[in-house]
């Protein structure tokens, strides 16, 4: 039998939460072959910059790999709506908008 005392100290060290939305996530990969002087946080810049307002909810980089003097990522974005369903082709407009602002940078999509 647990004393109040250590029944306070248990709830007491458990994280607080953290806020999340009930609604569905969509993942979406995207490959390119880097640009010349491309820093990694160029991508996730762009990323805070060009798409709607708390619509990406995880960023990762998932494939990094050279071929010849080349060298391509591959990130895997989650968007996620907090205050509705992000249907599918919402999330395929914005990885789409997201693919076009890649090459303008130089990136080649794969």
């Amino acid at each position: 039998v647990l004393g109040c005392g250590v029944l306070e100290a248990v709830v007491s060290t458990q994280s607080t939460g953290q806020p999340y939305s009930n609604y569905a996530a969509r993942t979406r990969d995207i490959a390119f072959w880097l640009p010349a002087n491309f820093e990694e946080n160029d991508f996730y810049d762009m990323v805070r910059e060009k798409v709607p307002r708390d619509t990406v909810e995880d960023i990762k980089l998932i494939d990094n790999f050279n071929k010849g003097d080349k060298t391509s990522h591959c990130y895997r974005l989650t968007y996620r709506a907090w205050d509705r369903h992000l249907t599918v082709e919402e999330a395929n407009q914005i990885h789409d908008n997201l693919a076009s602002d890649v090459a303008r940078i130089g990136g080649v999509v794969r």
